[in-house]
């Protein structure tokens, strides 16, 4: 069967990331997905990560040595988001956070302390695949923390403004 694919508005295109969070431990092994999505740009697409990425997935990392992207497609289709995101949903939902603040050197604080600075935190949906202890659940680390670089600051809430982190 043939179905045609429906495009949708250009300005609607996104590339999809998908990170696996994993926790290897003995103490309690749980796996499961967070995604985000990216406007596509010139300079953003599936083949050209940023320093946004990066800074996601090493805040995730850092908690979660095990994690990794597992998946990173570009959208471009209706349902397409819809249809991708169903193999990723798990058994259960819980609340995550990423907040982002950034990096301030000690030669620059004096400078940056008369500036208006921003941290940014945003909500994402964990969609929990397994878990070898239900009890211990509650002791899942769900928030995170990534450092913007000094110098990459003002980029940064430029491009932050294009991500969009769902729940």
């Amino acid at each position: 069967m043939n179905t045609k694919i429906e495009w949708l508005p250009i300005d609607d295109w996104k590339v999809l990331k998908v990170i696996k969070i994993e926790d290897a431990s003995n103490w309690n092994y749980f796996s499961g997905y967070v995604y985000y999505l990216r406007t596509i740009t010139p300079e953003y697409n599936e083949k050209a990560p940023d320093f946004v990425d990066q800074l996601i997935l090493n805040a995730i990392l850092e908690v979660f040595p095990n994690s990794r992207t597992e998946f990173n497609r570009n959208i471009l289709f209706k349902n397409q988001l819809k249809d991708t995101l169903y193999r990723f949903t798990g058994n259960e939902d819980l609340d995550f956070k990423i907040t982002f603040v950034p990096y301030i050197p000690y030669d620059q604080m004096e400078l940056i302390s008369k500036k208006e600075v921003y941290t940014y935190t945003f909500d994402l949906f964990f969609f929990r695949t397994s878990l070898n202890d239900k009890d211990k659940i509650k002791y899942i680390n769900t928030h995170v923390q990534a450092e913007i670089p000094f110098d990459k600051i003002s980029v940064f809430n430029d491009i932050i403004k294009n991500v969009e982190f769902k729940k």
